[in-house]
């Protein structure tokens, strides 16, 4: 590298990845083709059972001394490997790559240039899209930024919650990602509290410039969503219970009519995770009949 690149801030990227040889080696090729150079490519292997997922990542990590390979020798869970890669981290920047998602080549020269100048954000992204055909796809992109004052930040991000995907992967400052208490745990809408947590320290910014495609197919967007996430009946009917609990402390800040304005917002995600969980009850029972 030269002296130019060499004074740029270290960035790390995390990729936690599980059984998707095919995806990996394209999300790889993204991450190493990026227009900004100072980076740690972090890679944890969940314990995958097809073989093609070390090749493609032992692959890379010879053939470019910036990528590390972690391989786990049991399958721990997807919140364990997010906080795996977030914790080997290094660099003053921070970002998690899904191993099925893609990045414009300038994502990173993008965010970056826009932290280094605006000391105040904790976060910074690109528009986002979710997509079926990577190679095809000239539909539109999520592009809202979350600004403004505590309230307003935590009011638009509900507003737009079931559209936020693309904000936990936003490049964050290192320093303030790392203080969340969430990773780790496994709660639904656990994304949306790191989310939260990283907005009670200033507001995310949305760049013009650079893109992000995810995949159609997420945890998240299967149909074992809610199986995956259920400790208890208290779950069945009241999805977003954890949740509640978990980012109780970080309305602490805001006043009463705040706080309620935000708790009948969550309260309506409740509902409506309710009642998806008790019509896929109904259809359960239907199909033994």
């Amino acid at each position: 590298m030269n002296r130019l690149t060499d004074q740029k801030p270290l960035i790390s990227i995390g990729v936690p990845t599980y059984n998707r040889a095919a995806s990996l080696e394209r999300v790889l090729e993204s991450l190493v083709s990026q227009s900004y150079t100072n980076l740690e490519i972090i890679i944890s292997d969940n314990c995958s059972p097809d073989a093609a997922v070390q090749d493609v990542a032992e692959k890379f990590a010879q053939s470019d001394s910036r990528v590390q390979y972690f391989r786990q020798t049991e399958n721990l869970g997807a919140a364990f490997n997010f906080k795996f890669v977030l914790d080997q981290a290094s660099g003053k920047y921070f970002m998690w790559n899904a191993d099925d998602d893609l990045r414009s080549d300038d994502f990173i020269e993008v965010n970056s240039r826009f932290l280094e100048k605006n000391k105040e954000y904790p976060a910074s992204t690109s528009p986002n899209a979710l997509v079926k055909d990577f190679s095809d796809y000239d539909g539109p992109y999520v592009d809202f930024s979350l600004e403004g004052n505590l309230y307003q930040r935590f009011r638009k991000f509900f507003e737009n919650a079931l559209r936020s995907h693309g904000i936990l992967y936003s490049l964050f400052r290192t320093d303030v990602i790392k203080k969340n208490p969430y990773m780790g745990k496994d709660f639904i809408a656990a994304d949306w509290a790191i989310d939260l947590f990283v907005l009670s320290h200033g507001p995310i910014a949305r760049q013009k410039e650079g893109r992000i495609m995810s995949s159609i197919g997420g945890v998240s967007q299967s149909g074992n969503h809610f199986k995956n996430y259920r400790k208890s009946v208290v779950d069945d009917f009241f999805p977003m219970y954890q949740f509640t609990k978990e980012i109780k402390h970080l309305l602490k800040p805001l006043s009463i009519r705040e706080k309620l304005k935000i708790r009948s917002m969550i309260f309506k995600f409740n509902h409506i995770y309710y009642n998806e969980i008790m019509s896929k009850a109904v259809n359960r029972l239907r199909s033994m009949t």
